[in-house]
């Protein structure tokens, strides 16, 4: 102390400093002493101050352990910090590697699946080809052939072609569906006679199985109704088809009933069912059976042929409709598929009919045209030459798209017929080339595709073609296109039809009736029946036109007409669909025939 006092009379600043003390009561504390200079009796002194500072000393004892414990935790904090952040980059480079390996992953199964969709659009492609000419020779000697014997050989073939079309279609939907490719189409649906058509497609076989077929529609379902009706028939085809596969015996029942959504009319749950007594499904392969290639055992496959992909596409159709399929199956008693499709829109305006155009006119209305016919298939060449040889046109072959580029140029052809997929240069850019070219901008050209994948037709380049048919060539349709795109009206004596009569005296009427009753009783009760036939195609509607046709037949006594109603009904009792068709778009070139014939009666009449 004397010391810090002899520092402080120095003048010297001498910082407070701490001593122990004891009090009269023995008990120690801890002092601390501040001093200053002072004039005492005028002679400098120094002042010193002592305050008991213990208490605080306890709490800066205090505070001093708390941060030491303090500063301990913060330590070990940031350890385990510092471990959780290294274990979290650890976790998070895992992560990456986890999602870089992922992406590789679904990299890998979209290239599988492109690959997968590009193998099933080449071999749709590779099979379409060979089975084009399969199906269109077969269908120019259905035309040509009139041997019964011979036409049971074409109709096994064609049976069998259309097999193993309904085998690639079913394993090309199934593939556009797992690559999300298959859009749907809903528009307005008259679902009655949809249905009743349905059922006019299967009678024949039903009633070849002597088996009963029970349909009940609903009266609450609205008549109309906004579905895709291309995906709603294959549905009903596979799920009806399968019911007279396996049944035997007894009834295939078709329901379709509906639920009304809580206050909005406007929507309905659609409820779709198909029950059958047939084999029956075991309750170990219900599970399975939508699953795809999947059947209940070896021994169906082996009786009952098929594939395993009807159902599996049926079930993702319906779900792609936001609707669910189940089954309720016994062995030996039958099977109840039953079909929710969810939020339907009732429609207001009245659906489409299956009107008959001119799709299926079994005939051409031009001839002397010139064709030209691109192909790299001799033997598509070939069947699509003999199908234009009756109209007398003048046909030349190209092999690829720079061969129909200069034989465009120096033949002019009237009508193009050009196959996509080809050598050198492909249909798309060929076409592409022709319509750019003032001289031969105005020839329509027909695309053929034996991909029914819309790739092979490219948005850019549809516009350079009137018209797009997808292998095995519809003939009637083919017929049907060119018709329009080159076709006139042509004198009887320019067009041999197909069905019209030789001999002059079946045109002829055997009553005393003019030209002008016969086409009022036309007006009046003949064409009302054509029309409604035409349009329905309903085999009742069908049948109720050729009665017609044999009254109009016993008024003026012209014998084609008893001819051609029984050949109607006779193809409408038969279910023969061609034939129908064929009938149907003929009676107004009979017509015409008649008509014509009659204008100047022979003098002994």
């Amino acid at each position: 102390m004397d010391e810090k006092n002899r520092s402080r009379l120095e003048g010297h600043e001498v910082e407070p400093y701490e001593i122990e003390l004891i009090t009269k009561s023995g008990s120690r504390i801890t002092g601390e002493i501040r001093g200053s200079q002072i004039f005492y009796q005028r002679e400098l002194a120094v002042l010193n101050v002592i305050v008991n500072v213990t208490e605080r000393k306890k709490y800066e004892l205090r505070l001093k352990e708390m941060n030491n414990i303090l500063e301990q935790k913060i330590v070990e904090r940031t350890m385990e910090l510092s471990e959780a952040i290294t274990k979290l980059q650890s976790e998070i480079q895992e992560r990456i590697k986890t999602e870089e390996k992922l992406k590789e992953s679904e990299e890998r199964a979209l290239e599988s699946s492109r690959l997968k969709s590009e193998f099933v659009a080449n071999m749709s492609h590779e099979i379409r080809t060979p089975l084009n000419a399969i199906l269109g020779f077969t269908s120019l000697l259905a035309i040509n052939v009139d041997d019964p014997r011979l036409n049971q050989y074409i109709d096994s073939i064609k049976a069998g072609g259309k097999n193993l079309l309904t085998l690639i279609n079913d394993i090309l939907d199934l593939s556009k569906i797992e690559a999300g490719r298959l859009d749907l189409n809903p528009e307005p649906v008259d679902l009655r006679s949809f249905i009743e058509e349905i059922k006019n497609i299967f009678a024949s076989k039903i009633q070849e199985k002597l088996i009963d077929f029970n349909l009940r529609i609903a009266d609450d379902v609205p008549p109309t109704l906004i579905l895709d009706e291309v995906r709603i028939r294959q549905i009903l085809f596979n799920l009806i088809g399968n019911a007279v596969k396996f049944t035997e015996r007894g009834a295939i029942s078709l329901e379709v009933d509906n639920l009304f959504k809580a206050g909005d009319r406007s929507k309905v749950d659609l409820i779709i069912s198909v029950s059958d007594t047939g084999i029956g499904i075991p309750p170990e392969y219900q599970s399975v059976i939508f699953d795809s290639f999947k059947q209940h055992h070896n021994q169906t496959q082996r009786r009952y042929g098929g594939t395993g992909l009807g159902l599996a596409i049926t079930k993702k159709l319906v779900e792609m409709m936001d609707g669910s399929i189940s089954v309720d199956s016994s062995v030996g008693k039958g099977s109840k598929f039953t079909v929710i499709i969810k939020n339907v829109s009732a429609s207001s305006v009245k659906g489409k009919q299956n009107e008959l155009t001119d799709v299926n006119k079994p005939f051409f209305t031009f001839n002397q045209k010139k064709i030209l016919i691109v192909d790299d298939v001799p033997t598509n060449c070939e069947m699509l030459a003999e199908l234009f040889k009756p109209t007398g046109s003048e046909i030349i072959f190209a092999a690829n798209g720079i061969e129909a580029i200069e034989k465009t140029g120096g033949f002019l052809p009237d009508l193009i017929i050009m196959d996509i997929r080809m050598p050198v240069l492909d249909g798309n850019k060929a076409a592409e080339i022709i319509k750019k070219d003032p001289k031969t901008a105005s020839i329509p050209i027909i695309a053929i595709t034996a991909s029914a994948l819309k790739e092979d037709l490219e948005p850019e380049y549809l516009q350079y073609f009137a018209g797009y048919i997808i292998k095995p060539v519809d003939i009637f349709y083919l017929i049907s296109l060119s018709n329009r795109l080159i076709g006139s009206e042509l004198e009887s004596d320019q067009m041999e039809s197909v069905g019209t009569p030789d001999n002059d005296s079946q045109l002829r009427f055997t009553e005393k009736v003019s030209v002008e009753d016969f086409n009022a009783m036309i007006a009046l009760k003949v064409y009302p029946h054509h029309e409604k036939a035409v349009k329905t195609k309903l085999l009742s509607d069908v049948i109720s036109f050729a009665e017609e046709i044999m009254e109009l037949y016993k008024y003026c006594g012209a014998k084609v007409l008893e001819n051609f109603s029984d050949e109607l009904k006779f193809a409408a009792n038969s279910f023969d669909i061609e034939t129908i068709n064929k009938c149907l778009n003929l009676f107004p070139v009979i017509l015409e025939d008649v008509k014509q014939k009659n204008q100047s009666l022979p003098e002994d009449l």
